[in-house]
């Protein structure tokens, strides 16, 4: 691949390189085996946040992963949440 094909696949990922400001909206757990944190973040674009949640496990030593889930609606199936008791399963995302 040539430098300035290179190039043109590099622009795809450039971003606007500003600092994260995260931080904890939320923890609720009502879950035995893990809690939910909803975390904020600054948006790469106007003065808008972004939400995400974290749905870390309580009962192990150390995390090898995290699960992140971003814009709750979206959540794929919204069984995760559905497991804590908020919603019936298999009841339609919010």
């Amino acid at each position: 691949m040539s430098d300035a094909a290179f190039a043109v696949y590099r622009r795809i990922y450039d971003y606007y390189k500003a600092p994260f400001n995260a931080r904890v909206v939320e923890v609720e757990q009502a879950h035995p085996y893990w809690r939910t944190e909803k975390v904020e973040f600054d948006a790469a674009y106007g003065n808008e946040r972004v939400p995400a949640y974290l749905y870390l496990p309580t009962h192990v030593q150390r995390l090898h992963f995290r699960r992140f889930y971003g814009f709750q609606a979206q959540m794929p199936c919204g069984s995760a949440k559905a497991a804590t008791g908020d919603r019936a399963a298999g009841s339609s995302n919010s």
